[in-house]
């Protein structure tokens, strides 16, 4: 029901294939949060997605979750933030069948996708039932920002990298070979993994900074 196409507008002028992911990526995502989270009952059901290229999912979230739901957007690229926001308020977005649908709250920020300021974006901590993260990290350390965001028994999907011995050779400067994961956030604060998490093989941007903590 979204018109995909109308999302890779700039990125099928440019060559610019790293901000939007494939369908297949897109399906899981919403399958694994927006699905998890409806079944909870939620009637006002937040999302964050952390490294929103074109914003998409946000639009997917909206259609999935109701009118009563939220979905920000975060992505430190200006550009694109730029067209997020051109295309989710755009009348082609999706197509005639859903057109008179009503949306839930869509917004896109500039910002640090791994490092977010919680009021930037108007979230507070504890406030988020569901994350995506659309950059590659290499430890769980690195989520900790957004995982303070996430509320207890929330659901955050992230690309961890593989060890660097375990790296192919031929994976490009810039990306990591890793495996999409599911985690829950605990009580106690801290993301376990989801049972039963098939975690899927994928090749995703590396974030090229390091949480304070990690830094030498």
């Amino acid at each position: 029901h979204i018109n995909k196409w109308l999302f890779m507008g700039d990125i099928m002028k440019t060559g610019e294939l790293e901000h939007v992911g494939g369908p297949g990526t897109h399906l899981y995502i919403i399958q694994k949060l927006a699905v998890a989270t409806a079944a909870k009952g939620l009637s006002q059901p937040t999302f964050l997605d952390a490294g929103c290229g074109p914003g998409y999912l946000l639009l997917a979230w909206s259609l999935a979750c109701g009118d009563e739901s939220n979905a920000i957007g975060l992505d430190l690229d200006k550009a694109i933030v730029g067209s997020a926001r051109r295309y989710l308020s755009s009348p082609e977005a999706l197509d005639e069948e859903k057109k008179e649908e009503d949306l839930g709250s869509m917004e896109v920020h500039i910002g640090d996708a791994l490092r977010p300021q919680p009021q930037a974006v108007d979230l507070e901590e504890g406030s988020v039932d569901a994350v995506n993260v659309g950059l590659a990290v290499k430890s769980l350390k690195h989520l900790s920002a957004l995982t303070s965001l996430l509320r207890p028994g929330g659901l955050l999907l992230a690309p961890i990298c593989l060890s660097d011995s375990e790296q192919p050779d031929d994976v490009p400067a810039g990306r990591c070979e890793g495996r999409l994961r599911l985690f829950q956030k605990s009580d106690e604060g801290q993301l376990v993994r989801v049972p039963g998490d098939p975690e899927i093989p994928c090749r995703f941007i590396l974030s090229d900074s390091d949480p304070p903590n990690l830094r030498r």
